[in-house]
């Protein structure tokens, strides 16, 4: 779609034939976007937060009664980098506040701008921050559990390879598909405010 009309009729929610937005219907508009852009982030912070925390507890649990010392270290490394991702998300998963009620559709609109930006350099970097740290303790879970010569070699293999086809998916689905969503949002934003701006 690459009609400005047909741009700001999908994003404003007008229906055709209808007249371009008022000034105070473009603030309206800004400020319903931006509240709910921001409950959205919140509850998928929530989510993974919540999901964090019993991952870290359950691996935590697994580091405290595993006997050897590999298996040990992998279980702490996957709770302990729950936690790193729990403190990732608090620190750069949110945006700043909301911009004051009574600013201007303008200041709403650098504002929705600015948590597009935020949310696209989250996952354009969920590979370092927020897969490779239980990854690498999974590698060593795996490792100790490596059963040596007269074990099939291949058996050694599965669950590895299995992690590893997940991970691509979780990688795919954040930086490729999620990124590439939110780069066109923001886009189509930029465009129907520089479409209103020009009537």
């Amino acid at each position: 779609m690459n009609n400005d009309k047909e741009l700001r009729e999908l994003w404003c929610g007008i229906a055709a034939g209808e007249k371009p937005m008022k000034p105070e219907e473009l603030l309206l508009t800004a400020k319903r976007r931006t509240a709910e852009f921001d409950r959205t982030i919140r509850r998928r912070n929530l989510r993974e937060i919540g999901a964090a925390l019993l991952v870290a507890a359950f691996f935590g649990w697994g580091a405290y009664r595993a006997d050897a010392p590999l298996a040990r270290t992998g279980n702490l490394v996957i709770s302990l980098s729950m936690v790193w991702v729990i403190g990732y998300l608090v620190r750069f998963g949110s945006a700043s506040n909301a911009p004051d009620a009574s600013a201007d559709a303008e200041t709403y609109r650098h504002a929705l701008v600015e948590r597009y930006d935020r949310q696209i350099r989250l996952l354009s970097n969920v590979k370092y921050w927020y897969l490779l740290p239980p990854y690498v303790g999974l590698l060593l879970l795996f490792a100790s559990s490596f059963k040596g010569p007269g074990h099939p070699a291949w058996a050694a293999y599965i669950a590895p390879v299995l992690v590893t086809a997940v991970y691509a998916g979780i990688w795919y689905l954040n930086e490729v598909y999620a990124v590439g969503r939110l780069r066109a949002d923001r886009e189509s934003l930029l465009r129907l405010y520089g479409a209103q701006a020009g009537k």
